[in-house]
């Protein structure tokens, strides 16, 4: 359903559907919110940095909002992206 922002005679209008007041809207909003949970997505579209739950059907933030880079991982106290470590793992034999 197409919604007009702008009011109308008092009333917000729907192009060619007819005129649904802040109620009605607000119906629309939340029957498409349902439907969306029952379909397995989420109550909204999730914002960059989280992903949508959809056992919940709410949104979650990932680690760092995932905006670290490959040679990087989350700092799970600072929430920040820090550098991987690395470890040098040789195995010398001694002759």
């Amino acid at each position: 359903m197409l919604a007009c922002s702008c009011k109308h005679l008092g009333e917000y209008s729907t192009f060619g559907i007819g005129s649904v007041g802040p109620a009605g809207a607000a119906m629309a909003g939340v029957t498409s919110a349902a439907l969306s949970v029952a379909l397995g997505g989420c109550v909204a579209d999730c914002p960059t940095g989280s992903v949508c739950d959809h056992a919940a059907g709410l949104c979650r933030v990932l680690p760092c909002r995932g905006a670290c880079r490959e040679d990087e991982v989350c700092d799970a106290i600072s929430d920040r992206c820090a550098p991987k470590a690395t470890v040098d793992l040789r195995i010398e034999t001694r002759r």
